[in-house]
C-alpha cells in the first residue's frame, strides 16, 4: 500500500470508517456547509484553541469564555462541542434527541460517548438521516453561534433551527428527514 490511511482511521482503528463514517459525510440530507464541517471535525482540523496552541498560533490553549476561563478548560473539539458553558444545555438535548433516535422500541440506548456522535462514529440505525442530519445542525449552528458570533447557544435556538431546517428540507428533493420536535 502506496497510501497512508488518514490519521484518524489510525487513531480509531475500531471504527470502520469506509462503511460508517465516510458515507455519512456525504449524506443528501447534509448542506455543503455542514458536510465541511463535519469533515474538519472528523480528521481533527477543525479550528480550536488547542489546536493553534499545538501549531504555536495562539498564546495557549484555555477556552475564552470568562466561565471556562476561571476552570481552566481547555478548548478542544470534545470542549467546544460539548462540555463549554456556551453550549451544555443545548448539547445536552441534542444528544437527548439522538439517543432516542437510536434507541429502537424503548430498548436500551447504546453506550455512545460524544466524540462518537460530534464525529458521526455513533451506531447504525434505522434512523440514520435524522441522526446525521442531527449533528450536522447542530454542528453548524455552533459554527455560526459560537465560534463566530460569541453566543451562547440556547436549547430553543436548535429546535428553532431544526424546525426551519425541517421546513427547508421538505421543499427540496432530498431524502425527507422529519425529527419529532417540542
Amino acid at each position: 500500500d502506496l497510501l497512508v490511511p488518514p490519521k484518524v482511521e489510525i487513531k480509531y482503528p475500531q471504527v470502520n470508517f469506509k462503511e460508517l463514517v465516510y458515507p455519512r459525510l456525504k449524506s443528501k440530507v447534509l448542506e455543503v456547509k455542514q458536510k465541511d464541517l463535519l469533515f474538519s471535525i472528523t480528521h481533527g482540523i477543525y479550528r480550536n484553541r488547542s489546536r493553534l496552541f499545538l501549531q504555536n498560533r495562539g498564546d495557549d490553549n484555555i477556552c475564552p469564555n470568562p466561565a471556562c476561563k476561571r476552570e481552566n478548560l481547555v478548548q478542544d473539539i470534545h470542549h467546544l462541542f460539548c462540555t463549554c458553558y456556551k453550549v451544555r444545555a443545548a448539547w445536552q438535548w441534542t444528544r437527548l434527541k439522538l439517543l432516542q433516535l437510536l434507541t429502537e422500541h424503548g430498548g436500551r440506548p447504546p453506550d455512545t460517548s460524544d466524540t462518537d456522535f460530534i464525529m458521526a462514529m455513533f451506531p447504525k440505525s434505522r434512523q440514520e438521516d435524522q441522526c446525521i442530519f442531527l449533528v450536522g445542525t447542530y454542528v453548524e449552528l455552533i459554527d455560526k453561534e459560537v465560534t463566530k458570533k460569541q453566543k451562547d447557544l440556547l436549547v430553543n435556538t436548535v429546535i428553532g433551527a431544526l424546525k426551519a431546517k425541517n421546513e427547508y428540507v421538505r421543499r427540496r428533493s432530498v431524502p425527507q428527514v422529519t425529527i419529532p420536535l417540542p
